[in-house]
């Protein structure tokens, strides 16, 4: 389990996503607008695709290839 929970905590996508949430959640204290809000999650959720896409890349080459 602690395995597990360390790897999450070092996955660029977890912090994406996490620094999402807390944006969405503290916008109104932070003061920023809706728009802006809904512009800066969208740019989130293509960097999480992005980096999906780079792991799977990654995993096809060698680097998560089980022998």
């Amino acid at each position: 389990m602690k395995e597990v929970l360390s790897k999450i905590v070092k996955s660029r996508k977890f912090w994406y996503g996490f620094t999402t949430v807390m944006l969405v959640l503290f916008s109104n204290h932070l003061g920023i607008s809706p728009v802006k809000v809904n512009t800066l999650c969208t740019i989130a959720v293509a960097l999480i695709i992005a980096q999906g896409v780079a792991d799977i890349n990654r995993c096809e080459k060698k680097e998560c290839k089980k022998k």
